[in-house]
């Protein structure tokens, strides 16, 4: 019979919410109900007839083995391990020990406890797949996986940052996320950190981040790493968008110069006029080349004299001022037109400066003359003549050879006006000596001539009828003709020599 201390001790065991233990001998002398239902037996069907082996998986049966003949030879009072243990229907299950050497009955024997942990080393299992699939998808990855501590210094970086950047993910490890960004980018790379920070989930956002041998565009999405209710970093992902960006601005672009292009030729085909073709001409090539100055000219084709028609300066985004004013440029002693204004003229083909100063055709610009920070000029040309030229002047972005590309089909269509400037002009100064010859003609005929209105009253006469009613023009026209032949006829009949007349 158990002491009243000892019975209270068992039944404390016996309703532990863990399996305990005492074995000797390799004999269990004692198991409480928890420990036999962890291993799916009951009591009695291990107390004295299984030993510790016997529910250990036969893989991990030397490692509890020696644990058990360390802390009986007293090696080590008290030992922890885990192992895998075997229950009655052969389940593989994980459990936890925690034991201690005792003596009981003059001999020495080991008391424990035992925890089923299955549940917790599969969680601990899943966790680490997926831990592991996690790993191989950032370190797989094609774009750039990093994350920032609360500071916004770099924590980690995969293998893709050095794919994309050409830098070793080494040298930016531990280094502020803002060296790493263009200068001009940064207050918007800092606001969306900051709304991280606060716990939101950003929208993909474009940033210039610093590359090896330039800046690529990256379009970056972050979320806040959250550890216990609290953000402790952030993780983020960049994708290399360069070339789709670079793809969309080209489209955008092409869809501008088609834009000003059919809106240049719109007013080519509804207007003979050439300032109105070059006031839409400037009005729409400027901003889209971003110029602040440009002017149109034409070649006289019989002088050789450049003449610029037609000045733009824009003042504004949305305003552009002209000075319809024309200026007669003629070529030097050399045969040549002067300065940057001339080169276009002088070679034929169109060009652009960013350095002015430099160019081998500057030759300076008056005291007067706004300055000339960059220039671009794209001569007319049409069958091998130049007829003119498109010149812009002062891009705060600088030309580019997409610019010049531009101008080179608008000079075209600029090309056009001008030759049907020259064909008009040259039509109507034919058609002026046409009718002048015409008009020496029938002024001098001896055939009297008239021409009467509806009323038939004169509207006008030639020389031979001023000399039939001995009347000078000037007195004839305005009166009715048969008023004036009933009164010749009168006068002829009335006067004999009137016949004569």
């Amino acid at each position: 019979m158990l002491g009243g201390f000892e019975a209270q001790v068992k039944l404390i065991v016996d309703n532990a919410i863990v399996g305990v233990y005492l074995f000797q001998d390799d004999k269990f002398w004692y198991v409480n109900p928890v420990l036999a239902k962890i291993f799916g037996y009951e009591p009695e069907e291990v107390i004295e007839r299984l030993g510790p082996l016997d529910v250990i998986h036969p893989d991990d049966r030397d490692l509890v083995r020696r644990q058990i003949q360390i802390r009986l030879e007293g090696k080590e009072e008290h030992l922890h391990y885990v192992f895998r243990g075997l229950r009655k229907d052969g389940t593989v299950i994980y459990c936890e020990t925690f034991g201690s050497r005792v003596h009981y009955r003059g001999k020495p024997a080991i008391v424990g406890t035992i925890i089923d942990i299955t549940e917790r080393k599969r969680a601990e299992e899943s966790l680490r797949r997926s831990e592991e699939q996690y790993r191989t998808l950032v370190e797989a990855a094609q774009d750039v996986i990093f994350s920032l501590s609360t500071e916004g210094v770099i924590t980690s970086l995969n293998p893709a940052f050095e794919l994309n950047t050409g830098w070793p993910r080494s040298q930016w490890i531990g280094e502020h996320f803002s060296v790493l960004v263009h200068p001009e980018d940064l207050p918007l790379a800092e606001d969306l950190f900051q709304r991280v920070l606060n716990g939101e989930s950003s929208s993909p956002v474009d940033l210039r981040i610093r590359q090896k041998s330039d800046y690529g565009i990256y379009e970056l999405t972050g979320a806040p790493i959250v550890h216990e209710g609290r953000v402790t970093g952030a993780l983020g992902i960049a994708r290399d968008v360069t070339s789709r960006r670079e793809m969309e601005e080209k489209l955008q672009w092409e869809l501008a110069v088609n834009s000003v292009v059919s809106e240049i030729a719109h007013t080519l085909l509804s207007t003979s006029s050439l300032r109105d073709v070059g006031y839409e001409l400037l009005d729409r090539v400027t901003p889209l080349t971003g110029s602040k100055h440009g002017f149109l000219s034409i070649v006289d084709p019989e002088t050789s004299r450049e003449v610029r028609l037609l000045f733009a300066g824009v003042h504004d985004e949305e305003c552009t001022a002209f000075m319809d004013e024309e200026l007669t440029f003629s070529r030097g002693a050399d045969g040549r037109y002067h300065g940057l204004w001339g080169h276009a003229l002088n070679t034929g083909q169109p060009f652009f400066t960013n350095a002015p100063d430099a160019h081998e055709a500057s030759a300076g610009v008056p005291a007067w003359h706004v300055p000339i920070k960059n220039f671009a000029a794209a001569p007319a040309v049409a069958g091998g003549k130049v007829l003119g030229q498109i010149a812009l002047a002062n891009s705060p972005r600088g030309y580019t050879q997409r610019d010049l590309e531009a101008l080179k089909r608008i000079a075209n269509l600029y090309a056009l006006a001008v030759l049907r400037h020259w064909e008009a002009k040259a039509l109507k100064e034919s058609e002026e000596s046409y009718r002048s010859l015409i008009d020496d003609v029938i002024e001098s005929s001896n055939v009297g001539l008239f021409i009467l209105d509806a009323d038939f009253k004169v509207v006008w006469i030639n020389r031979a009828i001023e000399r039939f009613f001995g009347l000078k023009r000037e007195e004839v026209v305005g009166r009715d003709k048969r008023q004036l032949v009933r009164e010749r006829i009168k006068y002829m009949f009335e006067d004999p020599d009137g016949f004569a007349a």
